[in-house]
């Protein structure tokens, strides 16, 4: 039995992301689901709870009391009926951002974790999925099990993207491989070595089975040392301590012994086993495995003393060209490197110029959310940015360089920004965080008009402004949770909404009509 927050506990009021009500008809439907061994009237309900739980990167606390709730129900069903629940915890539990587990509550959540690993590598072992799918729920299976790889679903690969974009851990610095996931047919390196056979999984564990199912899987000529390694890991339990590389050998093997139609399985597979390789980064100039680059390892990446291993961007295209035999061998190749505020590509070709905005304090370096143009008469134009740590920043568009100190006051990420005329040619800067506050800022001077405050109405995921027939200008917030209000610029308070609740609302812009001529 997994410990649980009873339904009627007054706790869930303190929870983000969910309601007990919500709980409790996706409760209701799974065991209806399980009842008669077929149905997906299951999926609705849960798809609501989920988008409430899982915004962007961020996992709310009420995810900690829901799972182990449905993991129990599930878990006792028929494996190949809740794949999709499987999968989107997978998500939840390797994301980023989020709260932490609450004290009272991380009993019943690490509980959950075992059964749902369990139940997810049967789902695995009982259902004929499509390609991508089967990926999907490979990973989630490593991402149970608690290894760091299973973060590898977040970056969202399907078939029909060619491309490949790789984070490198010892510059940071973002590449794109365009013509990546193309068949390979033969490996175009070797495999990674065999695990280390000291580290095994202590206690019992579920992937016994998937071993077995290995030994049926066959990729074709050279693939056989791959699929050894691939084993090899589900053989130890997937123990944390594993490699990254040995890792996604194991789930492109999942998907070529599952993976329907049986032929687009085998395919996605060897192009999934690409992942194993190593990658030379054209900025640093050093060599790291390609897994260091999808999922940052517990231990930190190390570069590789392999480099003639290693392959490039240049590389890469040479390969896709010869295997799918199509394009132009002499193809440019589109791989992107800065070069002080030229942007190169990879060949060192010139590729234009751009501004860049370089002009940051140290340890300004975050993921951008939003960006919004501020200009006024007579006035400098502006550039506003802000991501994940709650800071604003605004450059002159003229030079590039900070206007003003870093604009700091968000307690949660930046979602969104829009610039606000006032009245007599008077502008504001708003700011919209990822729990629901709004700030307003005067781009001119720099300082809080409005400090942060929540609004208790989700993420503030999209922001505009609109003019009412009186005249007015007014703030128009959308949030995660469906909710459009229309503020006060000056103050930042409703005075009007649009739509109470809904569906998350990623985006938000106002639409000038005209109205009929009245008499």
């Amino acid at each position: 039995m997994i410990p649980k927050l009873p339904l009627q506990s007054p706790r869930w009021l303190d929870l983000h992301g969910v309601a007990v009500e919500e709980v409790e008809k996706v409760l209701g439907a799974m065991a209806s689901t399980g009842a008669t061994d077929t149905g997906d009237e299951w999926k609705a309900a849960w798809r609501c709870v989920a988008d409430g739980l899982l915004q962007q990167e961020t996992v709310f606390d009420g995810a900690y009391a829901v799972l182990p709730h449905l993991v129990e129900v599930a878990a006792a069903q028929s494996p190949a009926l809740f794949v999709d629940l499987w999968v989107d915890m997978g998500l939840m539990v390797t994301a980023e951002g989020g709260a932490p587990v609450p004290a009272d509550l991380e009993e019943g959540f690490r509980a959950a974790l075992r059964p749902a690993e369990q139940a997810a590598v049967r789902s695995f072992l009982a259902a004929d999925s499509p390609a991508t799918d089967c990926a999907y729920l490979a990973l989630s299976c490593v991402a149970l099990a608690g290894h760091h790889m299973g973060r590898t679903l977040w970056w969202f690969l399907v078939p029909e993207e060619r491309h490949l974009q790789l984070v490198c851990p010892g510059c940071d610095i973002d590449t794109e491989i365009p013509e990546f996931f193309v068949d390979p047919l033969r490996p175009p390196f070797q495999a990674p070595g065999l695990p280390d056979p000291a580290h095994v999984r202590q206690g019992e564990h579920p992937w016994g089975e998937v071993a077995a199912a290995l030994r049926e899987a066959a990729l074709g000529e050279g693939w056989e040392p791959f699929l050894r390694v691939a084993r090899a890991v589900a053989a130890a339990g997937v123990p944390p301590e594993t490699p990254g590389q040995a890792v996604l050998c194991l789930v492109a093997a999942m998907v070529a012994v599952k993976g329907t139609p049986e032929w687009t399985g085998r395919e996605w597979a060897r192009k999934l086993m690409l992942l194993t390789g190593c990658f030379r980064c054209p900025n640093c100039e050093r060599t790291w495995t390609i897994a260091d680059c999808l999922a940052d390892a517990p231990g930190g990446a190390h570069p590789q003393d392999h480099a003639g291993q290693a392959w490039t961007i240049a590389d890469w295209s040479a390969t896709a060209v010869a295997s799918a035999a199509a394009g132009r061998a002499d193809a440019a190749v589109t791989g992107l490197r800065r070069d002080g505020s030229a942007l190169l590509a990879a060949d060192g070709t010139s590729r234009g110029r751009m501004t860049v905005f370089a002009d940051s304090a140290p340890g300004s370096h975050e993921g951008v959310n939003s960006l919004a143009v501020v200009s006024r008469s007579g006035g400098p134009t502006l550039v506003a940015g802000a991501g994940d740590r709650g800071v604003v920043w605004l450059w002159d568009m003229a030079d590039g360089r900070l206007r003003h100190d870093p604009l700091p006051g968000h307690p949660d990420p930046v979602r969104s920004m829009t610039a606000l005329p006032l009245p007599e040619g008077h502008i504001l800067l708003a700011s919209g965080g990822d729990t629901g506050t709004i700030a307003l800022w005067d781009p001119i001077t720099g300082r809080p008009v409005r400090e942060p405050a929540g609004n208790w109405l989700g993420a503030v995921s999209g922001m505009c402004i609109a003019t009412v027939p009186d005249g007015r200008t007014l703030l128009v917030t959308a949030t995660s949770r469906g909710a459009v209000r229309l503020r006060d610029p000056s103050t930042g308070e409703s005075v009007g909404r649009l739509n109470p609740y809904g569906r998350p609302i990623e985006s938000i812009a106002a639409v000038r009509i005209a109205l009929p001529a009245t008499r």
